[in-house]
């Protein structure tokens, strides 16, 4: 990827992700809910028999504090709740479930990303989208596994300091 694309791929990235942002806050207002709000409880409506915030924080991919912020705002809103579980006193060994009022938000939200979905990409050939999520994923792979290499990091901090 040369240096026009990849700041442009960038700027793209940045754009799209502000535009969801705005449309999931916009949508979500009615419940008092932020884009971190649902992004929360699709992960948790993925598991049925509830889910640790450890493994929450480890499948959403952000870190615990993020998850302890979202899902203690949540349970003030009635979104979530801790499940009853004698053998585990600490609280984050505790599943967390939803609600009723909880899965129902989940069940809005899944229906706004399906109305969204079928917006966005409506014109678009399946083959098209399915050549795209594939890329996509690749890339983000690979910009992945350069964020978390040492040497590339390295060499940054290197050039930058020889710059000064």
């Amino acid at each position: 990827m040369s240096e026009d694309r990849f700041t442009a791929f960038a700027a793209i990235l940045a754009r799209v992700a502000k535009d969801i942002q705005h449309i999931e806050n916009s949508r979500m207002a009615a419940y008092g809910l932020r884009s971190a709000h649902t992004l929360c409880l699709l992960q948790i409506s993925r598991h049925t028999q509830g889910i640790t915030p450890s493994a929450l924080a480890s499948c959403w991919g952000v870190d615990k504090a993020l998850v302890s912020r979202t899902t203690g705002e949540l349970m003030a809103g009635g979104f979530l709740c801790y499940e009853e579980d004698e053998k585990h006193e600490k609280k984050y060994k505790r599943r967390l479930l939803l609600t009723e009022t909880g899965k129902h938000v989940a069940m809005e939200i899944r229906e706004v990303i399906r109305q969204a979905a079928n917006r966005v990409s409506g014109g678009l050939p399946e083959e098209d989208l399915a050549v795209f999520y594939r890329v996509f994923h690749r890339l983000a792979d690979n910009i992945a596994a350069l964020a978390e290499d040492p040497t590339w990091n390295a060499d940054m901090q290197d050039a930058a300091q020889e710059g000064k």
